[in-house]
């Protein structure tokens, strides 16, 4: 099961990466020339390249960012009573995080809406999957973390570069 609902997730990703390049050819060009520097042109990307890939690495995070898999969380029960952003909240609620929304938050990033790789390289550099400050949550947080996160990303990733590789060879 963990695998099917990791490979749904991967293909969601997957389709929205090259959706966005596709409409984004500036970014196209930047990855191609990542991939012609550090894999070449005479072989194919291994899962060892991956590493080395920063501009790639950017492309997945505001790839997630804007269009997380799940845009919503699983259910959350209150345990107690608490405050949340000023709302009362008793034991017991039910509650879900709209992840979507979250990953937009123009008090955390500049120009929310766009599709802007290079935020991950230079501003949001540090930010990544398991921050806890919560900017970037595309896979939930806490005991409740997909299981898969690991697996997806080594998928998304390596698929992408492929993808993006044959792409400039047969161009």
């Amino acid at each position: 099961m963990l695998i099917l609902t990791a490979s749904g997730s991967t293909s969601i990703t997957l389709t929205w990466a090259l959706s966005l390049l596709v409409n984004h050819p500036k970014v196209l060009k930047v990855v191609l020339q990542e991939l012609d520097t550090h894999v070449g042109k005479e072989r194919w990307v291994q899962e060892s390249d991956i590493k080395n890939l920063n501009y790639l690495h950017a492309i997945v995070k505001e790839t997630l960012r804007l269009y997380p898999p799940a845009p919503l969380t699983g259910i959350r029960e209150a345990m107690e009573d608490c405050s949340l952003v000023g709302y009362h909240v008793p034991k017991g609620t039910r509650l879900l995080i709209n992840l979507w929304n979250l990953q937009r938050d123009p008090q955390v990033w500049t120009n929310p809406n766009e599709f802007q790789p290079e935020r991950f390289l230079t501003t949001q550099r540090d930010i990544d999957f398991m921050s806890q400050d919560f900017e970037l949550v595309p896979f939930s947080f806490g005991r409740r973390s997909c299981p898969g996160l690991t697996f997806g990303l080594q998928v998304t990733h390596l698929t992408l570069a492929d993808v993006y590789k044959r792409q400039y060879i047969y161009n």
